[in-house]
C-alpha cells in the first residue's frame, strides 16, 4: 500500500538507442569483413531487437526507421525469394557466396525479383510494418544453409 508519494523530478521523453550503428550507403566503411549495414541511416535509427532475445526471435536485429527508409543488399548475390508471409509481410531472400544468405522483411516496398544479381549495397526495398510487425522496422535474418543464426559479427556488432 502507497500512503505518499513525492516527485522529486518530472519524467522526460526519450528514445534509448541501442546498439545502433550510423552507417549508410554514402557512408559504409567497407572492411572487408563484415556485411554492408542494410538500413539507410536516419535521425530515428536504432536497434529493438537481437536474436534469441527470450522470445525465440529469429532476426539477427530488428533495425528500426521511419517508413520507406531504403533497405540495402548486405552483400553480392541473387536474390532467391520474394513474396508474401503472414509473420514476415513482405520479404525477400538473398543468396550470397557459400552457405549464406540473408533475409529481409516487415518490407514496405521490395524493389528487387526472383532471379535477380545485386551487389552489396544495392537498394532492394523499403523499411515497413507488413506481416506481424508492431513498428516500422528491418527484420534482417543471416542464415547459414537456410538456418538463421546469431550474426551479429557479421556486422561488426559483438
Amino acid at each position: 500500500v502507497v500512503s505518499n508519494t513525492t516527485t522529486t523530478k518530472n519524467p522526460v521523453p526519450q528514445t534509448v538507442v541501442v546498439g545502433a550503428k550510423p552507417y549508410s550507403k554514402a557512408d559504409n566503411t567497407d572492411t572487408g569483413t563484415t556485411l554492408f549495414w542494410p538500413v539507410a541511416q536516419t535521425p530515428h535509427n536504432y536497434i529493438s531487437a537481437y536474436y534469441g532475445d527470450g522470445r525465440n526471435h529469429k532476426a539477427t536485429v530488428d533495425i528500426c526507421a521511419p517508413n520507406g527508409t531504403p533497405i540495402y543488399a548486405a552483400e553480392d548475390g541473387v536474390v532467391t525469394y520474394v513474396g508474401w508471409e503472414s509473420g514476415y509481410g513482405y520479404y525477400c531472400i538473398i543468396e550470397h557466396a557459400g552457405e549464406l544468405s540473408t533475409l529481409y522483411s516487415h518490407c514496405s516496398t521490395i524493389a528487387v525479383t526472383k532471379g535477380q544479381k545485386v551487389s552489396r549495397g544495392d537498394h532492394i526495398a523499403a523499411v515497413g510494418i507488413t506481416g506481424r510487425a508492431s513498428a516500422y522496422h528491418l527484420h534482417f535474418e543471416i542464415r547459414v544453409n537456410g538456418v538463421a543464426i546469431d550474426g551479429r559479427s557479421y556486422l561488426g556488432l559483438d
